[in-house]
């Protein structure tokens, strides 16, 4: 008697888990209007208590970056990656990357609960929660207490219009394997979910180098996961009505690294800033020589996060570098995945140029998100 063989699980990426998602919210979602006390106030909600993902291919973390409809740049996917590197909270580092980031700031100067980094990298010695995982991981292979809080005593009475979403990442090593599960207070599916699921499974697989294993499951949950306003909530019911794109963008595994790499990428990240802030005609050879530095000190994956985000800078700062047919010689050595993504996106969204009338989008396509949303 021969025994059948059972299926291989195929291994299921962010694409396939978040349109999943989205189908629960639009299916099994309730809609209310925010009250008089939310940045909200009269929009309509459409929520999903206790939503989620997950997902193990996790190279392939992009969400809503392919397709006609697209509508996340994974350039600043790339930027918010690093500035939580850097562990800072001033806008200096991350407004060349998305302009409109600077309404969330109470002083003109510095992000509140979203500067993610600053809470896990820490400013002060012995504040770093990442490195404080990673070594506990290191001493007991199988804990349970690898945990990084986000949200602090007293966030929830803060007055300000950045609150931190993220409650706490707890990193779990299991056979070989490094878990990850994010929890959220709150998430909007579409216009910040994709930013966070890259920026934090970036994070789980940084660890997972670190720590010597590999990247395991990546699970997120938000108690409150929900699309903001009826453009979006439309947007919504489109993406699910459409049919599913085929392929997703896939960076390839993490190569490993050590703290000194972690402490060279942040500093590479600090110095694509700097030079983004500088007037435009110098600003591209500027970058072009961080991202051929960073190529040089931590090797061809890391070289494509950093291009992926210079030509995100780039292109909010002169709107000309997205109509660009191609790149100088030069910008070829930093191609990859994330960077031909991030290119791709730019000639979707870009502009028509002076006296060129635009093309009104696909039917389907007809509700999307501004370019440059973060």
């Amino acid at each position: 008697m021969s025994a059948s063989l059972l299926p291989v699980r195929q291994r299921a990426t962010a694409g396939t888990a978040f349109r999943r998602l989205l189908v629960s919210i639009t299916d099994r979602g309730t809609t209310y209007t925010s009250g008089p006390a939310s940045h909200n106030a009269g929009r309509p909600i459409r929520e999903l208590l206790h939503g989620a993902i997950e997902f193990d291919d996790l190279p392939r973390r992009l969400i809503g970056a392919c397709g006609p409809t697209a509508w996340i740049s994974p350039g600043l996917a790339a930027a918010r990656f690093l500035y939580l590197l850097t562990g800072r909270r001033d806008l200096a580092f991350i407004a060349p990357f998305s302009a409109s980031v600077r309404r969330f700031s109470a002083d003109g100067v510095t992000l509140g609960g979203s500067a993610y980094g600053a809470r896990l990298f820490g400013a002060r010695p012995g504040d770093d929660q990442v490195r404080r995982c990673a070594e506990l991981i290191a001493r007991r292979p199988g804990t349970k207490r690898a945990a990084a809080t986000l949200f602090g005593p007293h966030c929830g009475d803060e007055d300000g219009v950045d609150v931190a979403c993220c409650l706490g990442i707890v990193f779990t090593p299991r056979a070989g394997l490094l878990d990850v599960s994010v929890l959220m207070r709150a998430n909007d599916a579409l216009r910040l979910l994709p930013y966070n699921v890259f920026e934090f499974s970036m994070l789980a697989e940084l660890v997972a180098r670190l720590t010597g294993l590999r990247a395991g499951t990546y699970r997120h949950m938000a108690v409150s996961m929900h699309v903001r306003g009826q453009g979006d909530i439309d947007l919504a019911e489109v993406l699910c009505a459409a049919p599913a794109q085929s392929g997703a963008v896939s960076m390839g595994e993490m190569p490993g690294l050590t703290w000194d790499t972690v402490t060279t990428l942040a500093s590479l990240g600090t110095a694509l800033s700097d030079c983004l802030n500088e007037p435009s005609v110098p600003a591209e050879h500027s970058a072009l020589s961080v991202v051929s530095r960073s190529h040089a000190l931590a090797g061809p994956y890391w070289s494509d996060v950093l291009a992926a985000a210079a030509a995100r800078g780039l292109a909010q700062k002169n709107p000309a570098f997205s109509s660009r047919k191609t790149l100088s010689r030069e910008w070829a050595a930093a191609d990859g995945p994330l960077l031909r993504a991030e290119l791709a996106y730019q000639r979707r969204t870009a502009a028509p140029p002076s006296g060129q009338r635009a093309r009104p989008p696909p039917a389907r396509a007809r509700y999307s998100l501004a370019p440059g949303t973060p």
